[in-house]
């Protein structure tokens, strides 16, 4: 009796499932990485958030902005944090879907910023976290705003992404934090950046990705400090500004 055996085309359909399979796995497999990733960035991001609320009572101060979203529509955003701190746009949109939980986050696409003054300010120190999907490079401006504050008293204060994918962190005139790879395209990030009185520190995903001690700055902003939020192409959520900050030994 002749021994059976496989043909060209039964090899070849044995090959093309087998690839299948492994895409199938490939694909669940990155799934479960993210949900993962997910999972740790939001323990870390609700971890910290409440030790600066924490830290806020201590030193009788209080949460500046809170927007989460959820519960808004058209262009005005309603400040959780009971400071009064709505923000508005007419430019930048609402979206359903967060990857957080939340049902909406706020959109932009080359567009201008909200601005607004608050009537309280954060004095020598301040905190600012939230969830930041970057949606492409800019075309145009070589950044993309996520936390700018004109009029300072102590120089520009900002955060933002450029077009290399590079987070810069800067308190005053001359003193920058430059995280260089941990910025991704069209994936939702956590990021935390922190200047405690003499410390400033950036988080990307929970991790410490820069850090430098520059001292007592003296007066960061004043009343009639514009705190703009937006400025670029991003997808925004969770957004919190404390005006206290913590040393990166006490995260």
């Amino acid at each position: 009796m002749e021994k059976s055996a496989f043909t060209l085309i039964e090899l070849l359909v044995v090959i093309v499932i087998i690839g299948i399979l492994a895409t199938i796995s490939v694909a669940q497999f990155n799934s479960y990485q993210e949900k993962a990733r997910m999972a740790k960035l939001l323990a870390f991001a609700s971890q910290v958030e409440k030790k600066l609320l924490a830290q806020s009572t201590l030193e009788t101060k209080r949460e500046l902005l809170h927007l989460n979203f959820d519960t808004d529509s058209g262009s005005t955003f309603l400040d959780q944090s009971g400071s009064g701190n709505n923000y508005s746009s007419v430019s930048a949109t609402l979206e359903s879907d967060s990857i957080d939980g939340s049902s909406q986050y706020l959109a932009f696409e080359d567009v201008s910023g909200m601005y607004k003054k608050f009537s309280t300010v954060p004095t020598n120190a301040f905190a600012v976290s939230m969830l930041v999907k970057p949606r492409r490079r800019m075309n145009g401006d070589p950044r993309s705003l996520l936390f700018y504050a004109s009029d300072t008293g102590a120089g520009q204060t900002s955060l933002d992404f450029n077009y290399q994918e590079r987070i810069l962190f800067r308190v005053g005139a001359t003193e920058d934090l430059i995280d260089f790879d941990s910025l991704r395209l069209d994936r939702w990030q956590h990021i935390l950046a922190m200047y405690d009185g003499n410390t400033m520190s950036l988080y990307v995903d929970g991790s410490l990705t820069a850090a430098n001690v520059i001292g007592d700055m003296g007066a960061l902003f004043t009343t009639s400090s514009n705190f703009q939020i937006g400025y670029g192409s991003f997808e925004v959520d969770r957004y919190r500004l404390f005006s206290v900050g913590l040393d990166p030994s006490d995260l």
